[in-house]
């Protein structure tokens, strides 16, 4: 949710909750000052606690595959009155994945278009190859090629981080594993 309503007591119990005995190093990564400054806390924690997860899953499942797998961070909100409500949420790259932009009503630009191209481009790559790169594209490294990075996808087309950084990384990543931080899985 893009903009959260949350108070500092609230986001605090939350994280007492969730993470117990570490809550407190979640909430030196994720301060929690002022009221908005726990929704912006709320929105960084949970987008890098999925992207850790999602990362570990397909770094785990890399371990057996026999073929390689690619994560990526959906950026782009979906043009429209909903904008400011909904952000970038999950599922909201479909229509470009699949270029069906004119399907829809919403008002697409010339920038929604091109990034339509790009994605529909990576997704039948690797519908037909199992590698999304391809000719004139931003390379998509495979999840382990390049350590503790996801694809961001969007807006802004590159490797990022899977998390806001590498000591949040580190966290959720002993969290999930129940490995001491700086441990690699």
């Amino acid at each position: 949710m893009p903009h959260p309503n949350i108070t500092v007591e609230a986001f605090e119990k939350n994280a007492s909750q969730r993470y117990g005995d570490v809550s407190s190093a979640f909430l030196k990564l994720y301060p929690t000052h002022s009221d908005a400054q726990a929704g912006m806390s709320q929105n960084d924690g949970a987008r890098d606690q999925l992207r850790t997860s999602m990362y570990l899953w397909a770094l785990n499942r890399a371990k057996t595959a026999k073929t390689r797998a690619y994560t990526y961070y959906w950026d782009h909100t979906l043009p429209g009155p909903d904008a400011d409500t909904y952000g970038a949420f999950h599922t909201s790259e479909v229509p470009y994945a699949f270029n069906s932009l004119t399907k829809s009503d919403r008002p697409f630009t010339d920038a929604d278009r091109k990034i339509a191209d790009m994605v529909s481009s990576y997704w039948a790559n690797f519908a037909a190859t199992g590698d999304p790169n391809g000719k004139d594209l931003p390379r998509w490294p495979s999840v382990g090629e390049k350590t503790g990075m996801t694809m961001e996808l969007g807006d802004k087309t590159a490797p990022i981080a899977v998390a806001g950084d590498k000591a949040k990384e580190e966290f959720f990543t002993a969290f999930f594993l129940k490995t001491q931080p700086g441990q690699r899985p």
